[in-house]
């Protein structure tokens, strides 16, 4: 989550290596800086197919005393392995948090989101990004044999296995 700063103009600096956007503006008899940064919270996720998770991002803003900040998120899929995530399966793409539900990516694929957020205070509008990736490892197929853990079985007769409740938890093969 994040929450604005509001700082008096002469306390407030910017800094060269900051990723932020920084918009001096003339006030008198000082200057104020308004400037928004937002960060993922982890940069890499590991997870299967049959997990869900959220990710999420912290913003935090320097604005100018008595102005009212408003802020607007935007999550979008910036690349995968040719794996199109369609927004019907994701929810909270406006908040600083994207909830991915059980079973909405692929196994074996990696998918990439970026970040948006959108400070705007008095007449500034500033913008900053970033960017979250999650791997989704394949599971091993779960081969089930059914009738207990052992056979006895005579030469004459045929043998016949009952594999019904083995299952693909990727849902990739047909089992």
């Amino acid at each position: 989550t994040g929450s604005p700063t509001t700082l008096s103009p002469s306390t407030v600096s910017p800094t060269s290596s900051s990723p932020t956007t920084t918009t001096p503006t003339t006030m008198s008899p000082s200057i104020c800086f308004r400037q928004i940064t937002v960060q993922a919270t982890s940069k890499e996720y590991n997870i299967t197919r049959d997990q869900k998770l959220t990710i999420s991002a912290g913003y935090q803003s320097v604005t100018c005393a008595g102005t009212k900040s408003t802020y607007a998120h935007s999550w979008t899929q910036t690349s995968s392995n040719n794996n199109v995530l369609s927004q019907t399966g994701v929810a909270g793409t406006s908040t600083p948090n994207l909830y991915l539900p059980p079973s909405t990516l692929t196994a074996g694929a990696r998918y990439c989101f970026n970040i948006t957020t959108t400070m705007r205070s008095g007449g500034y509008v500033g913008e900053s990004s970033d960017r979250a990736c999650v791997s989704v490892s394949k599971q091993p197929v779960s081969a089930v044999i059914g009738g207990g853990s052992s056979r006895y079985v005579s030469p004459l007769n045929d043998l016949i296995l009952d594999a019904t409740m083995s299952y693909d938890p990727d849902n990739i093969y047909s089992v």
